[in-house]
């Protein structure tokens, strides 16, 4: 349990400090900034899975191919979550090497860290269901951070549709045992996120709906599949 909760502490402090060091540094004595980013990506990304341990240890980080059988129509509905920044083609984006690049980063290292490592670490100490709800809403608060970077409103409204978006791809976790498909779609959902030019209210506010009713659409199958199988509630005795 102490692994799972410091591996989480680590990788979270390499994500928002470290890395963003390191690639800063590596861009400013690139000619090609691709590359620092490349770099700067790829130390965060093995540094942060050496912490996992041996293969067979990884598996409880989710750093496998998991068991999907019977998952494709929640697969499907989660892929209703990128839609949602498809109308900023329309309205304007830059879609570049670096932000594609970027989106891919972001998407792995924010999964690895909620339904990764924190996920473990909830669930070995308080079950499976608090841990989607606490992952979950941790995910949201985590956008506080970017206050200042936009007006308050789409600030406020990041938290509540990634606390959505916690909730369907830590469900999907929990039931698959992988970070597969939820480190793909969190890729989508970023790359055109990032590459807007500006946030928009009804874009913003539209994704912001579908987000928190896909959340909600996922929990509530999970709860309902929890009540017939009310073992995924008992929480593992520590040791």
């Amino acid at each position: 349990m102490k692994r799972s909760r410091n591996t989480a502490i680590a990788a979270l402090a390499i994500y928002l400090l470290a890395a963003p060091i390191i690639t800063g540094v590596l861009n400013a004595i690139s000619p090609i900034k691709l590359l620092g980013d490349l770099a700067g990506y790829i130390f965060a990304v093995v540094l942060v899975v050496s912490m996992t341990g041996k293969n067979e240890e990884r598996t409880g980080y989710g750093l496998c191919r998991g068991d999907h059988k019977g998952l494709r129509p929640l697969a499907i509905i989660l892929f209703f979550m990128p839609l949602i920044n498809i109308p900023y083609i329309f309205v304007g984006m830059d879609l570049t090497a670096r932000v594609i690049l970027q989106a891919i980063y972001v998407g792995f290292m924010e999964e690895f860290i909620f339904r990764g490592a924190f996920f473990k670490f909830a669930k070995e100490k308080w079950g499976e269901h608090k841990a989607i709800v606490i992952t979950s809403i941790a995910f949201g608060m985590i956008h506080l951070l970017n206050l200042g970077s936009d007006k308050l409103y789409f600030i406020l409204l990041q938290v509540v549709y990634a606390a959505g978006i916690g909730f369907a791809l830590s469900v999907f976790r929990a039931k698959s045992g992988s970070l597969l498909i939820p480190v793909i779609v969190h890729g989508l959902v970023d790359i055109l996120g990032l590459a807007a030019r500006e946030s928009n209210y009804i874009i913003d506010t539209a994704g912001g709906i579908v987000c928190v009713a896909v959340g909600v659409i996922c929990y509530v199958i999970y709860r309902r599949q929890l009540k017939a199988s009310p073992e995924a509630q008992t929480v593992p005795a520590t040791a």
